[in-house]
């Protein structure tokens, strides 16, 4: 090893011993000076980055406009993320159906205020009522209706059982009012 690659890792040790970031901040312009930036792997440039990200995107803004659209404090768009792909849509909507369906019971509700929250019916409510908000709701929630095919398997699993405990709170909230 040479002599500046060993004073770069002392600076290193130094500046986390030191109090992180300040030190960091103070020690690591030095070294950069001192280690030189002909020895640093070239990062990609900017521009470089922008370019190739709208090349994809087939947009066509500069690295002025961006810079220009920071310091005016407008929302710069994110580079790193590609738009949302017809699959990606899928799932994040898949997943708001799923997690939209609030089946926790609320402290003052009783069974039938609680089944008739579950299932959008009112107080007086008919039976072809009750067997119709059942019917929409088993169809809308069955397990069968989500494809939880495209996540991966440790999240599918917690996903199925998600979806089957709506199903089941469904099921409960028809038989409590159907009792009645």
């Amino acid at each position: 090893m040479d002599k500046q690659f060993l004073l770069y890792l002392l600076g290193v040790s130094v500046a986390l011993v030191l109090g992180g970031r300040w030190a960091a901040d103070a020690i690591f312009p030095w070294l950069d000076q001192l280690w030189g930036s002909d020895r640093r792997k070239a990062d990609p440039d900017l521009d470089d980055l922008i370019q190739s990200r709208l090349r994809e995107w087939n947009k066509s803004p500069t690295r002025a406009m961006v810079d220009q659209r920071a310091e005016s404090g407008a929302p710069v768009p994110a580079l790193d993320a590609p738009p949302e792909t017809p699959e990606q849509l899928a799932e994040k909507q898949t997943l708001q159906r799923i997690y939209a369906f609030d089946t926790k019971r609320r402290a003052e509700e009783s069974d039938a205020t609680y089944a008739r929250r579950l299932l959008g019916l009112t107080e007086g409510h008919s039976p072809q009522d009750l067997r119709q908000a059942f019917r929409d709701g088993a169809k809308k929630h069955h397990p069968d209706t989500f494809r939880l095919d495209v996540f991966p398997p440790p999240l599918r699993k917690r996903l199925a059982a998600r979806v089957h405990s709506n199903f089941l709170a469904i099921q409960r909230a028809h038989d409590i009012l159907r009792r009645r």
